[in-house]
């Protein structure tokens, strides 16, 4: 799975969201738009992928240094992820996460960890 994001006008983001279906061996997407709560510096916005749905994304920790990961949340505690650059975080990152995860009061224990391997699929494609 794959998250692009576009600064569009510097008052609101572009949202891709690209995941491949194994059993349909397809590519699926959602193309959405976000606008910031509050002032454009700080990380708390207002996703549409569906209008008039909307709902809440908030950065609540990054890796200020590489921007290299950052774990962010909906608008309650039921909905987390943990987004990185590289498929894969190094086991003591992901798992410093998952802890202040935990202790913040998310239900890690019903992470889903989305396998980036080969895109083969079911179809043979």
């Amino acid at each position: 799975m794959t998250a692009t994001y576009t600064l569009r006008d510097g008052e609101s983001v572009g949202v891709l969201n690209r995941g491949f279906d194994r059993a349909n061996c397809r590519w699926k997407e959602a193309d959405g738009s976000a606008v910031f709560q509050g002032p454009p510096d700080t990380a708390s916005l207002s996703v549409t992928f569906f209008w008039p749905f909307a709902g809440g994304y908030h950065v609540f920790a990054l890796d200020r240094q590489d921007y290299g990961w950052a774990m962010i949340s909906g608008p309650s505690h039921d909905y987390l992820w943990i987004l990185a650059r590289q498929p894969d975080l190094s086991p003591e990152i992901r798992q410093r996460l998952v802890d202040k995860a935990r202790d913040l009061g998310f239900p890690v224990d019903e992470l889903i960890l989305v396998d980036h391997g080969s895109a083969a699929c079911a179809a043979g494609g």
